[in-house]
């Protein structure tokens, strides 16, 4: 016994030596994955991490964490949306991630199911302006600015590689833009360890409508670091450029967190020998090597100096920034403010001939990634300002697809520029994109389109609906024409003389169908003009209330607050959600047209937002159900604002619909 107690004990010391010894392997081989990814190396730091997955020893909430942010910022959205699903089952996580997980959603066109997540983001974080900004994101809002533009010609240009090419910047008639592409001058090009590319260089082009011709890399300029990208003055003597931070004698310049950044460096355009070159680029004096400054861009008179930067006292990511120039110097930066700034990535700012602000933003409303926003100048009696900006616009198509586009510049007309996108079709990596504003041609009547089709459809199955009947208003509420689709959903009809006289402005197109929503588009009858044929899209979804044959939802006037009767048809909704777990639904409040578009948007607000809150305090997850108010933007019928209508046509536009976003019912 004593000899086996022994055994024990001894048996005992060296488990606990060899435990020992194995979670100090453990430890030291997570502090190599932390060390590469807080040194920026994130594709050794994904490989790293994954060997960690799945291990009991290990703080997976953190190993997955750090893989799908490392996707993440490498711009790697497929996989990004694979690790965020993971990152969003655990338990409290920070909120952020509901974000991300959106993001990557919707960059891989899973609009519906990134409008959920949207939605969680923004209850968890009511006061980050991006949850407030994606209030409105949904398939419909996407679709819309993913419909082509027809006034602008986008092409790739000629000089694209496999590499990335971006962010060309207008230098008299040359451009001078970025790429990792192979220098061929350079002594040695070194690798990148964010993503393992090579370090970007410089090259100047000849710019002729959409070739760059002659491209010459600027080997005065370039290091075996970063540089671009640039901004030079309208004289063509000074160029600012983005650089790695660099001591006196070339070895990167690391702050307190070890990590070399970003600054923006000033160079003068010299004579050598009788030949121009560049001067060594010297590092503006507000630059700090704890936080980046990059992306310079400058006003049309050189007054203003525009940049993006994480210094501290911005709004969260990278932020725009300016400096007024003081002769011999710059001011100290101040922040461009909320109406630009959000607490995403504001990045790339330029500045056209008109003072318009042009930069790309991951935390507005866009369509995936990044996407480029124009902001116009506030216009008071003294002017309009040159450092303040009304709320951003979205360019919509084809200036912004489902990926990444940014680095956008305009030539002083306003008619021709450039812009970069990572998206499909493209050579590899970022490439650049040339486009030219076409001319609008003012139509004649008999220039109208000679077919019209519509198609109304089943929202989430995308599958047609057969005898839907669609009304067609004016925007007076004169009825123009009823409609009647075939068995497929599709109904098509030459547009007739005896119509033309109606067809000005906008028609509304509301269509209806059985134990669906009701559903109305806005056809501007301009962008019917000069075609062949042209389609009215609808789509309807499955409205609960009318499949449950519920008594309508009231509210008390301009009240908000649940009333008993509406409650009682609410817990028919939340009975029919427990049945059915994978079922989510949309609330969607209407009003009638009487009282300001304002008011009715708030108040419809309100009533969606107060329907959702007692169907979860029943039980149903957050993400399951989500409210919307449309105000008076859905009418039922030609109850339009100026129309006369009696007060059981106004009812029928008072109204809450229970719309399935996804799932079936079964009873």
């Amino acid at each position: 016994m004593k000899r086996f107690s022994t055994f024990l004990l001894i048996a005992a010391c060296l488990l606990g030596a060899s435990a020992n010894a194995q979670d100090h392997f453990l430890a030291s081989r997570m502090k190599s994955a932390d060390d590469l990814y807080n040194s920026y190396q994130f594709p050794d730091a994904i490989e790293a991490y994954k060997k960690e997955v799945g291990k009991r020893s290990v703080n997976q909430r953190h190993v997955v964490q750090r893989i799908a942010d490392s996707y993440r910022r490498t711009g790697q959205y497929g996989a990004s949306e694979e690790w965020y699903a993971r990152v969003v089952q655990f338990q409290d996580i920070d909120p952020v991630n509901y974000y991300y997980y959106a993001k990557a959603l919707s960059t891989n066109k899973k609009h519906e199911q990134a409008a959920e997540w949207f939605k969680r983001y923004a209850e968890a974080s009511s006061k980050d302006k991006r949850a407030k900004e994606h209030k409105g994101y949904s398939v419909d809002e996407v679709n819309k600015l993913l419909s082509a533009k027809e006034e602008y010609a986008v092409s790739p240009i000629t000089a694209n590689t496999g590499n990335d090419e971006f962010s060309p910047s207008y230098f008299g008639s040359k451009v001078i833009f970025v790429s990792n592409r192979p220098n061929q001058g350079a002594l040695f090009q070194k690798t990148y360890g964010w993503t393992e590319t090579p370090y970007l260089d410089l090259y100047e082009a000849d710019a002729k409508a959409g070739r760059f011709e002659n491209i010459q890399a600027l080997q005065q300029l370039n290091t075996p670091y970063h540089e671009g990208p640039v901004a030079v003055t309208a004289d063509g003597k000074r160029m600012y450029l983005t650089v790695n931070a660099l001591s006196e004698g070339g070895k990167p310049l690391r702050g307190s967190e070890k990590t070399t950044r970003l600054q923006i460096a000033m160079s003068n355009k010299i004579t050598v020998n009788g030949e121009a070159t560049w001067s060594k680029p010297e590092p503006l004096t507000f630059n700090d090597p704890d936080f980046s400054c990059l992306h310079p861009t400058l006003s049309a008179d050189g007054r203003y100096l525009f940049f993006a930067s994480d210094r501290p006292g911005g709004y969260g990511g990278m932020d725009i920034w300016y400096c007024e120039n003081y002769l011999l110097s710059w001011s100290a930066p101040k922040n461009l403010g909320p109406a630009v700034n959000t607490e995403g990535d504001e990045i790339f700012p330029f500045l056209n001939a008109q003072g318009i602000l042009y930069f790309a933003s991951n935390g507005h409303l866009g369509v995936g990634g990044l996407d480029i926003f124009k902001s116009e100048p506030k216009v008071s009696k003294a002017g309009k300002s040159a450092t303040e900006f009304v709320k951003p616009e979205n360019l919509g198509y084809p200036m912004n697809d489902v990926t990444d586009d940014f680095g956008l510049v305009v030539d002083k007309e306003g008619k021709t520029g450039y812009f970069s996108s990572n998206r499909v079709g493209g050579k590899g990596g970022d490439d650049i994109y040339y486009f030219e504003k076409q001319e609008v041609v003012v139509p004649e009547p008999e220039q109208f389109v000679k077919l019209l089709e519509v198609y109304v459809y089943e929202k989430q199955s995308g599958q047609g609906l057969p005898n839907a009947v669609i009304n067609v208003f004016t925007d007076k509420g004169k009825l123009v024409t009823a409609l009647q689709v075939n068995d497929s959903g599709y109904f098509a009809e030459e547009f007739l003389s005896k119509y033309i006289d109606e067809y000005e402005g906008e028609l509304r197109f509301i269509a209806s169908y059985g134990n669906y929503s009701t559903q109305r588009e806005i056809v501007n009858m301009l962008d019917l003009y000069n075609k062949e044929r042209s389609i009215v899209r609808i789509p309807l979804s499955r409205d609960l209330g009318k499949e449950l044959s519920l008594n309508p939802i009231y509210f008390d006037l301009a009240k908000s607050n649940i009333r008993p009767d509406a409650a009682k048809e609410l817990n028919k909704i939340v009975d029919i959600m427990q049945k059915n777990p994978e079922l989510v639904i949309e609330v969607g409040s209407h009003t009638d047209s009487r009282g300001s578009d304002a008011y009715n948007q708030a108040l419809s607000d309100r009533r969606a937002k107060s329907s959702v809150q007692y169907i979860t305090e029943k039980g149903i997850q957050s993400y399951r159900v989500y409210g919307k108010g449309y105000g008076e933007t859905q009418l039922t019928n030609e109850c339009e604002d100026g129309v006369i209508c009696d007060e059981r046509k106004h009812q029928m536009n008072r109204r809450t619909e229970f719309k399935v976003v996804r799932g079936s019912v079964k009873n």
